[in-house]
């Protein structure tokens, strides 16, 4: 199964003053799929780049999946407490320019002329923002602020899928107020907000030069722009893309990308560098290297493929870059997300030790030269991040000596109170450890038992990516013990109690399923569920099995006792697995064993009051585990129950030989119901799959077999006194016969399904029927109902 690799379009809300050129792909509706959701061991939170957190590696638009709305509303916010010298409440003031419609806004100004209390709405009238605008006796704020309000409904729009009809008249005549009103003000800040709410306004009613022109008459380019300029400048952008200059504003939205932090998402959207024709065009307008160094940044996060190219040339004009680090942080991500399992556990635990992510591919040769040779310069900013990551892509790639090398001198370059960085490095260094072990016998699993126990408890605490790491290195390990023949401690390895949280899906139910999706009831006959209740159930035959000195703690190695005391399944749950097993084999005295047993360390907790859906007994000519299921009493035999009942009926059947054959049907409807097509399959099984038939290699043959019933439907119609009782029988047979068919090889051969034929072979039970039976009453019934039956006798 690979790995998924989607990507979902986040709407950017263009009541943020939107300015991404709008497309068909913008408006389209996209599946809605969970969070990032993968193992990580180089957790991101090492990079200091507060910023640039959007920009991590995603399947989604966005790491953090917003939009950018927020960081819009509060780094305007800021601006306008600045203005007004911090003496409003910051939620004050986004209440009044937020959260106040048109009209509200024109009593807030009605109040400031007159001083009529009664005017304000009852939420405002002790509004800190309102008091202050009342005490310097301005009216000039809420002018502005009205405006804003009245070119709102222009420019955004409440329905991303549709396109909102402009009213170019208006938007119009709202360009021209505010031409107006930035000559009649007096206040900086307040004239920039009215050009932005024009140079808006120009852009989206389609007046991309005059957005242009409007930009460049009102602001003065700088250095340091401020944060309405920024916005401003990004309408230009935009309608420079519009009119065609791809080039210039590409590197506008670049420059915007760097310094703007509301803007940022929008302009990595906006920009279009995927031709090399575009790319060199807008190269050769860059004015220094740092112009250079974003068009690489942002055309390595649009061609993921060529990123590694893109970071080598960040190094070489600013290695101390902060995009540097981001495209290191964003390699590390696509490595760890092909090589690291996957949380995708619905194939079950086999999936983990039978499919190889381990191999590498020349691409990742390459990444570990580049990031190692940046680091060994020492040049960039952070240098035990980048011996780190060497380290770390090492050892995911198999190349643990040189990781070692990298560990140690990420080690000696951290800062040395980062107590939380060496610890990660730790464990790092656990998982290094395991991969370069060629095998693993008693002597590898001493080295390594204290460094995984050390890592399960840092796990439990959630501390350090440590249960990421944990899963890792026990997948490793199961991998290894599975080439090795080891099938059990393999089993043991996944099996480890690690309770696993999907933000999506909710929490796992830890009996059935851990990191790695293990649950061995599903397919217990796939596994050596006898070996393993041995291994786990063996530390309770010891009374001191839990003191240091105990024979069970001679008998067991360290890292084996880790592995008994933390698997999944206690020995109750597996005694139960066993009894199921045998069930399914008709073995009914071996399960009442296991479902009754005399040791009081595994009794506790045996299901043995699990009660069948239907009653076991009862067959059909059609078989309806609906109607069984309806019609079942309050007093359902439970798996316990059901098996007892199984041998008491053997017994009667031997000693009450007049009555034998009815005896023997009961047993055989018994037998036909705990198999995958009766209506207590449950007895039997934990899982049972939607098609009823299909030969595949590795099936439950036990679960499926209806050879035993088919036997004692025979066996009673022998003993039956009644034709009619015997006809039935016969049916029965006749159906256990046909499922023998569904699941054998010669089905599986079959091409044309539709026109089935049924060997003759497996029709002996219909042609008894047709030849002995077809006087009876019965017969008729089967002939109206069976359709099967009714197609044989015709042709």
């Amino acid at each position: 199964m690979k790995k998924r690799s989607l990507k979902i379009f986040i709407p950017v809300l263009i009541s943020i003053a939107l300015f991404v050129i709008a497309s068909k792909k913008t408006r389209s509706c996209g599946p809605e799929l969970a969070p990032d959701d993968y193992y990580t061991i180089f957790d991101k939170s090492i990079f200091k780049l507060p910023d640039l957190q959007p920009f991590f590696l995603s399947e989604n638009t966005f790491a953090d999946q917003k939009d950018g709305s927020e960081e819009s509303e509060t780094d305007n916010l800021k601006q306008w407490l600045k203005f007004l010298n911090g003496v409003p409440s910051l939620d004050h003031i986004e209440d009044v320019i937020y959260k106040t419609d048109q009209d509200e806004l024109k009593k807030i100004r009605q109040y400031l002329i007159s001083g009529d209390i009664s005017l304000l709405p009852s939420k405002l009238k002790d509004n800190s923002f309102i008091k202050y605008l009342e005490s310097i006796k301005s009216k000039g704020v809420m002018d502005y602020l009205i405006y804003a309000k009245q070119c709102e409904p222009e420019v955004t729009s409440g329905n991303y899928w549709e396109e909102k009809k402009k009213d170019t008249v208006l938007m119009h005549n709202l360009i021209k107020t505010g031409i107006m009103k930035y000559h009649s003000t007096k206040s900086r800040f307040i004239k920039d907000r009215y050009a932005y709410q024009a140079v808006r306004l120009a852009h989206y009613s389609g007046q991309y030069k005059m957005a242009i022109d409007l930009y460049n008459r009102f602001f003065k380019e700088k250095k340091d722009l401020s944060l309405i300029q920024y916005w401003s400048l990004a309408h230009k952008a935009g309608a420079q893309h519009s009119l065609g200059k791809l080039a210039e504003a590409n590197l506008t939205f670049a420059h915007i990308f760097d310094k703007c932090r509301s803007r940022k998402r929008q302009c990595m959207l906006s920009i279009e560098l995927g031709t090399d024709s575009l790319f060199n065009e807008t190269f050769k307008l860059c004015k220094d290297n740092h112009d250079r160094v974003l068009i690489y940044t942002l055309a390595a996060y649009r061609n993921p493929d060529k990123s590694l190219k893109y970071m080598d040339l960040v190094f070489s004009l600013e290695p101390e870059s902060e995009y540097l680090e981001l495209l290191l942080a964003r390699e590390v991500t696509k490595l760890e997300r092909r090589i690291l399992p996957t949380k995708a556990n619905w194939e079950g635990q086999r999936y983990y030790i039978e499919t190889n992510t381990e191999q590498t591919s020349p691409i990742d040769d390459e990444l570990f030269n580049k990031v190692s040779s940046i680091a060994k310069t020492g040049k960039v900013k952070s240098p035990y991040l980048w011996d780190f990551a060497s380290g770390y892509i090492a050892t995911l790639i198999n190349k643990t000596e040189e990781a070692k090398q990298f560990y140690f001198a990420a080690k000696k370059s951290c800062p040395k109170d980062d107590l939380s960085f060496l610890r990660r490095i730790q464990v790092a260094e656990i998982v290094s450890e395991v991969k370069g072990l060629k095998s693993i016998d008693k002597k590898a699993e001493d080295e390594i038992s204290g460094d995984i126990i050390w890592l399960h408890e840092l796990a439990a605490e959630e501390k350090f990516n440590a249960k990421d790491a944990l899963v890792y290195v026990m997948n490793i390990l199961a991998k290894k013990y599975w080439k090795q023949g080891d099938n059990i401690k393999a089993n043991l390895c996944l099996g480890l109690r690690i309770s696993e949280k999907n933000e999506y899906w909710g929490y796992y139910d830890n009996k059935v399923q851990n990191a790695f999706g293990y649950n061995i009831r599903n397919n217990y006959h796939l596994e050596p569920i006898d070996a393993i209740y041995k291994l786990i159930s063996s530390k309770y035959k010891y009374d001191d099995w839990y003191r240091p000195n105990s024979e069970y703690n001679k008998k067991y190695s360290r890292f084996e006792r880790f592995l008994i005391d933390n698997y999944l399944y206690s020995p109750s749950e597996l005694e139960y697995i066993q009894a199921k097993s045998f069930i399914a084999k008709g073995e009914f005295g071996e399960a009442v064993k296991r479902l009754s047993p005399e040791d009081s360390y595994t009794s506790y907790y045996n299901d043995m009051t699990e009660k069948l859906p239907a009653d076991p007994f009862v067959v059909h000519i059609r078989d309806c585990h609906d109607c069984d299921y309806n019609a079942v009493s309050i007093n359902r035999y439970s798996v316990l129950s059901f098996s007892k009942r199984m041998l008491e009926l053997e017994r009667l059947a031997a000693s009450d030989t007049a009555n034998a054959a009815q005896y023997y049907y009961l047993i055989a409807n018994g037998l036909y119901n705990k198999s995958y097509y009766g209506n207590s399959w449950v007895a039997s099984a934990f899982f049972r799959r939607s098609s009823p038939w299909g030969y595949y290699d590795g099936f439950n043959r036990d679960f499926y077999d209806c050879s035993q019933a088919m036997n004692y439907y025979l066996k009673a119609m022998s003993h039956a006194k009644d034709r009619e009782f015997a006809a039935k029988c016969l049916y029965m047979a006749s159906k256990c016969e046909l499922n023998s068919f569904f699941n054998s090889a010669d089905y599986a051969q079959m091409d044309n399904i539709e026109v089935l034929s049924v060997p003759l072979k497996y029709r002996t039970s219909f042609i008894k029927l047709k030849s002995n039976y077809y006087d009876t009453k019965y017969y008729q019934e089967i002939l109206h109902e069976c359709k099967y039956f009714y197609n044989f006798v015709s042709r």
